[in-house]
Order: C-alpha cells, then structure tokens, then sequence
C-alpha cells in the first residue's frame, strides 16, 4: 500500500494572498495573509509610526508632516503587495481620517499612492471590524469588544458568538497624550465622556475582550511581572481588579520609567499611559468580572468578512492544526486516522469525553507528529514549544497547554522537562493524564505504522477498564515483537490496566 507523505494534505483551491492595510491615527500597517483559509498564516507584517492623529485635537486637521510619512509608508506598502503577488489589497482609515477636516484631500493621495480603493470606516463599522477581530479568533466569545486605538475607543456587545450595534468615542491613547490638561483633568474628561456609553451597563459582571496595541502592551507587563509561562497574549485573562490595579499603576508612569520595561515598544512609550488611564476609567464605570485579551483585531474582522461563509464557518483551531499537521507530518493521512482509532480508549472511562474534550484530542492528533524532524533527544522539547508558541486561535489557555502535553507525551514518556512541568500546571490531574494518554497511545500508533498512512485503521484497540487489547490482522502479525509491547505496556499503565497485543488467525 503507498504511502502518503509529506505535503499531500488538502489544500484546497490556490487562492492569492490578500493585503489588508490599516491606516490608523498613530500608525500605519501592512499585513499579507494566505487567501481562503480560516486561519491563514501571516505571511508579511510591517509597521510605520506617522501620527496622522497627532495634530487632530489641535486644529482638526492631519498635519504634513505625518501625512507624508503615511503616504510614504504607502508607496511602499503597495510595492511589497504587487512583488508578493497579492489577490486583492483591502486598505481602511479610522478615527483620524475619518474625522479630519483635510482627511478626503489625503485619501484621494493615498488611492492614488496605493492603486487601490482606500474606505474611511464610520465608528460603527470600526467596531464591528474589531468586534469580528474577536470572533476571528474567539468564535464563541460572549461580552462586549473594547477596541483601544490612537484615535478612538471602539465598545461592541458580543452575545454568543454575534457582534451586536457599536459605539465609538474619541479617546484614543494618541488623542489624549495631546490634550492639554493634568491626569485629573484628562480623568474628569473620559469619564464625561463614557457617560452616554450605554454598552457599559451591558458589560457589569461579564467579559471585557480587550483589543488594541495599549491593550496588548499592558497584557505583556502583567505577564513579565508574574512570570507567565506562555508567551501569548491571545486569551490572557485577568480579573477585573487586577487589570485595573495595572492600569492604575502604568497610567501614573513616566514615560522614562516605562522604557526600562522591556516589554513596551518604544513607539508606545508616549501613549501607553493615557491608554492605561482609559481603561481605569472604563472598568471603574463598567464593572466587568474579567479581562480577556485579544492579538486579534480590525485587520482580522477585514480577513474574516473576505471570507466565503462556509470557511468563515469552520473551527479555528481545527482548521489551524490541519494545515500545520499537513504541512510537518510525515503522513498526513496517519494523522487523520489517529482520532477515531483511540476512541475506544475513551469511551471505556465513567465519565464519557465531551465533545470540548474530543476536539482538543483531535487537534492534539493532527499536530502529533509536526517535530519528527528534528533531533530525537530534543523533538519533545521542541514539539512542547511549537504548540505553546503557535499562532493558534480558537483555544484558550488551558486547552492549548493540554494540548502541548499530549504531543509532548507523543515523544517523552515521562513528566521530567521543567518547561513541560510548568505546562502542566494550567491543567488539573485528571487532564494531566488524559494528555499522557493521548501521547502513548499516538507513539503507540507510531511504533505500529512507523506514521505510514493506511496501516492503524486495521488495527483496532479495545479497553474494558482492567485490559488495552491492541487487534493485527493476520497480514501485520510481523509488526508485533518486544517494541509494540512496551509502548502498548506503557498506555496500559497510564490507563491503570494490562496490555496485550492479539493476532487474528
């Protein structure tokens, strides 16, 4: 039977990257992602820093200066897109833009400059660009999407996975770091001006998704202070009282004593502390019972409205570890197969798995096999530290630990490699040895198949609480010997039983 190797995954129709350009009031960026995939990779991303909101509060216009640096960072921009092939370049202005008296004369350049349509977002829009952001790589998330620019502060109701109507106020961090006027003063002014918010009685108690550079910089002081172990700001969450106490503290900062933080970007330092005194403000007012943090956002909500409906619709997180598994496996089709060949395993247990639980198998399944190139005596070190660092959406961070342990047990038995121990640590015990289980029984897999396709499908494993049978077909009964036993010795005792391998006559 042939086997099916490294890069026969289906990839579906070659669609051409597409360009996604956010001009917004304190930079302006380009990022070029796969086409047609519901977690496309990125495969470009580049940043200029113009300010074209700098100036805004002062005379209402965007001032010369930053607007030639913008057209210049455009002139650029639409370069690498033509050189890389892009599909289509999708360009959209915020806040900045969209509210100054000179902001068409600059679009009409910036068409120009671009070779492209440039569309001036109204607040609503913005929001609901940020909000799909969210959704992008949060599908069921359910709260209100506080989006923190430049320019503007962006408030959108999620219920169940739907963004509902937004609102938009112009308390952008850049806005505020040009106003005159002390912290109290500058207080005294987001509060009035959150008042009219009505989306805050609809946050008390519930779930503030937080997106934005301010926000994501805040979310990397926090981490640095606490040692987090995952370096991923995609689902960090905080209790309200402890964003705020942060907040608080960085909103009162000077910018000298934040540049010794190493976490902020020295394009931040200025107006990180305005965007800090923000969210004081917003959580005092508000009330919320959490944080979660977003790495997704407007540019994200652009990709997603792209999208056809039936790839909009699929699993992130599923849909992410197809294609890497099919790009790194050895066999893609093994992969596949691996899944419903242990279901046994887990159906045999008191509490039958969920459908949550089943899916972070799946994916831990498909990505199984993504570090078999790599050195043996590191490939479960390294298999550990591709999932934990992966741009993987549609997890959490428990879900995308138990996930790192399932393949880290794929290659190492035991729990002995610090980094894997403190993994470990944002899942309990008994997810502690559902992961080891699913590691065995993959390298289980991998010993009888050799991660060839075709081969474990006609094989069948049965678990009746005391006992892991593994059944060969006549035709495989040369793949039993010492090796199998003891992988299929080692599942055994992760489960508590007895093994043996069975040959049918």
């Amino acid at each position: 039977m042939p086997a099916t190797w490294l890069g026969a995954a289906a990839q579906g129709p070659c669609v051409p990257p597409l360009a996604v350009i956010d001009i917004g009031s304190n930079s302006v960026r380009l990022v070029i992602y796969e086409g047609g995939r519901r977690a496309p990779a990125t495969l470009y991303n580049e940043k200029e820093i113009c300010g074209l909101g700098r100036a805004l509060s002062l005379d209402g216009r965007l001032d010369d200066a930053s607007m030639a640096s913008a057209l210049a960072a455009l002139s650029r921009f639409a370069a690498l897109a033509r050189n890389m092939g892009v599909g289509a370049v999708d360009a959209v202005a915020t806040a900045a833009v969209r509210e100054a008296a000179n902001g068409d004369a600059f679009v009409a350049e910036a068409q120009i400059v671009l070779g492209a349509p440039v569309t001036v977002l109204s607040g609503a829009q913005e929001a609901d660009l940020a909000a799909g952001g969210v959704l992008f790589g949060m599908p069921e998330a359910d709260g209100v999407v506080g989006d923190l620019g430049g320019g503007s502060l962006e408030l959108v109701d999620v219920v169940d996975g739907r963004a509902g109507r937004g609102q938009t106020f112009p308390l952008g961090a850049l806005r505020l770091s040009v106003m005159a006027g002390d912290r109290c003063a500058l207080t005294r002014h987001i509060d009035a001006t959150l008042a009219g918010a009505g989306l805050l009685c609809r946050l008390e108690a519930r779930t503030l998704y937080v997106v934005g550079g301010a926000g994501r910089a805040l979310a990397r002081l926090h981490m640095e202070e606490v040692g987090y172990p995952l370096r991923l700001i995609e689902g960090y969450t905080l209790a309200a009282g402890q964003m705020r106490a942060l907040a608080q503290d960085v909103s009162r900062l000077a910018p000298e004593t934040l540049r010794a933080l190493t976490s902020v970007s020295p394009s931040r330092l200025k107006t990180l502390p305005y965007g800090a005194l923000v969210f004081d403000r917003l959580l005092k007012l508000a009330k919320p019972a959490r944080i979660v943090f977003s790495a997704h956002g407007l540019r994200d909500g652009v990709v997603l409205s792209h999208l056809p409906k039936v790839i909009a619709a699929e699993d992130p997180l599923l849909s992410a570890a197809r294609e890497l598994g099919g790009l790194r496996s050895r066999s893609f089709a093994h992969v596949m197969e691996l899944c419903d060949w242990m279901d046994p395993l887990f159906s045999a247990s008191g509490a039958p798995e969920t459908a949550a639980e089943r899916r972070l198998r799946q994916a831990a399944c498909l990505l199984s096999d993504i570090a078999w190139r790599v050195n043996p005596d590191t490939r479960a070190e390294r298999a550990l530290e591709l999932i934990t660092i992966g741009a993987f959406a549609g997890v959490d961070h428990p879900g995308r630990a138990f996930i790192a342990l399932a393949v880290f047990h794929a290659h190492e038995h035991r729990l002995e490699l610090p980094a894997a121990v403190a993994v470990a640590g944002f899942i309990g015990e008994a997810d502690g040895r559902r992961a080891r289980t699913i590691g065995t029984a993959v390298r289980l897999a991998n010993t009888l198949s050799a991660a060839t396709g075709g081969i474990v499908p006609r094989t069948r494993l049965a678990c009746d609480g005391t006992q892991v049978n593994l059944t060969l077909p006549g035709d495989l009964a040369a793949l039993a010997g010492r090796r199998l036993n003891k992988h299929l010795g080692h599942l055994a005792t992760t489960l508590g039983c007895k093994g043996q391998v069975r040959v049918e006559a």
